[in-house]
């Protein structure tokens, strides 16, 4: 969490004893069940937001 404290290993930070975050984003794969989700989410907004414009 300290931005002075780095290392190599996922270990707790020496100043606050608070574990270490990765400096860099982590790839994350594509879920299919968010990707539903995300579909759903707006076909029903879209459906509940219509009548009303």
């Amino acid at each position: 969490m300290h931005p002075e404290v780095r290392q190599a290993e996922p270990e707790v930070c020496s100043t606050y004893g608070m574990a270490l975050e990765p400096n860099e984003a982590i790839a994350v794969e594509e879920s299919p069940e968010l990707a539903d989700m995300t579909r759903r989410f707006r076909v029903s907004a879209a459906l509940v937001l219509c009548p009303y414009s």
